[in-house]
């Protein structure tokens, strides 16, 4: 019986200082039915470079104008050819093995929509900033928060033909946007299994993403849960203690602090997806 090939896309923007270690933790994995293709923006930092060195073992690669993440990782999807599906941002990456796992778990859950595992965070320099991590996977928890680390999870063909592909729209939650969708028809499985690395510093988009962040979130949470939503009444709540603050010339911020405060109380000591979806 033949293999599952798994597709595997990455976009890229200017990411030379990283780009080199996502690829070669792709083309390193053990499994044998990979598939790879790299969508680069159009980068003037060395990255094309890069990607020519490895571009014999890429099933396809091009760089040039595209209208961000969400459009350069559809155009990729669209060529791929896998039973499996994923993509992994040029400054992450995925440990030996974790594409052998993935497709284990397929096979073990051939129903499933997304199998997800677990990842640690890294910083800048590759140190360990946060130890590997797996939350369960819960309906009911994921409307508020997004238990799925992204470059930790792959998607069936069947989920992505129908619910793919990405919002162009969204720069910062297309993947949780896509997940609360399919959750609606297929299942979620989390794996015990470490299968990635997410690199996080200050110019990542979700540290340095601000209130366009927060709303994109906010609006996403309305579209798929209404109005009575944790995600988007706190976003209101700070939006109002904002406002407020500037009117009143607070120089701190205790009016968005004592939301926050509140918010975190609500989550029972979770993480507050307005501060962190990894």
């Amino acid at each position: 019986m033949p293999s599952l090939r798994v597709s595997i896309v990455t976009p890229s923007l200017n990411q030379a200082g990283f780009i080199t270690e996502t690829i070669e933790s792709v083309l390193s994995q053990d499994y044998p039915n990979i598939e790879y293709i790299v969508m680069d923006g159009g980068s003037a930092d060395g990255t094309l470079a890069i990607i020519e060195k490895y571009s014999r073992h890429l099933a396809y690669w091009e760089s040039g104008p595209d209208k961000g993440q969400a459009d350069a990782i559809n155009r990729g999807m669209a060529r791929a050819t896998g039973d499996i599906l994923a993509y992994l941002n040029s400054d992450d990456v995925l440990v030996p093995g974790a594409v052998q796992a993935i497709v284990e778990g397929f096979s073990l859950h051939p129903d499933a929509g997304v199998i997800y595992g677990a990842t640690e965070k890294i910083d800048e320099h590759g140190c360990v900033v946060k130890p590997p991590f797996l939350t369960p996977y819960s309906k009911k928890l994921h409307k508020t928060l997004c238990l799925v680390p992204q470059p930790s999870s792959f998607y069936s063909r069947a989920a992505w033909e129908q619910h793919g592909p990405f919002d162009t729209s969204l720069h910062y939650v297309l993947d949780w946007d896509f997940l609360l969708k399919v959750e609606k028809t297929f299942s979620i499985v989390a794996i015990d299994t470490l299968i990635s690395r997410f690199r996080v510093y200050s110019s990542t988009k979700s540290a340095s993403g601000g209130w366009p962040r927060l709303e994109e979130i906010a609006r996403i949470s309305h579209k798929h849960n209404g109005f009575w939503n944790y995600n988007y009444l706190v976003y209101l709540a700070l939006r109002l203690a904002d406002r407020l603050e500037k009117k009143i010339s607070f120089k701190s911020r205790p009016l968005r602090r004592l939301v926050m405060k509140a918010a975190t109380t609500l989550r029972d000591g979770r993480t507050f997806m307005l501060h962190d979806n990894a």
